[in-house]
């Protein structure tokens, strides 16, 4: 049963990333190195977007995020074009950690990955949320920041926001009534902050 759910969950990350994170990189313009490598373009990696420091204060007003913490730096160029892949490989160690498994197995955790505009989300299902404690949204953030510093990382901008089961999934009670399990239903799927209790919104 575990495997099967976390298949699921890996499938629903891997679609979730597929979407939010931006082709820049595989439209670019790829060349051979000195070495025989191939490898962005310098015109590419120069494009890429700058980031936007004002996503995390307005994401903040939202009624669905349950908390905001980190920050963006204000970048451009291959700077930008760097943080936004390490970023990217944060949330999938992320999704792989025993810790976060265990919430997915629960059903709390319906989706993990990185928004385009640098930062990691994770999706507690909407119906759950009230089960969601400061310890539990504080654990999470504990594990992603491991993973941040490893990808160079500091004060990594994470999100907690609320979400419906997305389409193509429904939740069902597991035989042995431990835990839950998604199965596929349809083909398809989809400012530093300390943690105040405060603010999570009820």
């Amino acid at each position: 049963m575990t495997t099967k759910i976390f298949a699921v969950i890996l499938f629903a990350f891997i679609f979730i990333s597929a979407t939010i994170i931006p082709v820049y990189a595989e439209e670019g313009i790829w060349r051979q190195n000195e070495f025989g490598e191939w490898e962005l373009s310098s015109e590419t990696i120069n494009a890429t977007p700058p980031t936007d420091p004002s996503v995390l204060r307005r994401l903040e007003n939202q009624n669905d995020v349950l908390a905001v913490y980190g920050e963006i730096p204000q970048i451009n160029g291959k700077d930008a074009h760097d943080r936004r892949l390490a970023v990217e490989q944060t949330a999938k160690a992320v999704a792989g950690d025993d810790i976060m498994r265990e919430y997915q197995e629960r059903g709390l955790v319906i989706g993990i990955g990185a928004i385009v505009d640098g930062y990691v989300v994770i999706e507690i299902l909407e119906e759950k949320a009230g089960e969601f404690e400061p310890g539990d949204i504080e654990l999470l953030k504990t594990t992603a920041d491991k993973y941040a510093e490893i990808y160079g990382i500091l004060n990594l901008p994470l999100v907690f926001q609320a979400k419906q089961m997305p389409y193509g999934f429904e939740m069902l009670e597991s035989e042995t009534k431990i835990g839950n399990q998604f199965t596929p239903f349809l083909s398809s799927f989809n400012f530093p902050k300390i943690f105040d209790s405060s603010f999570l919104k009820k």
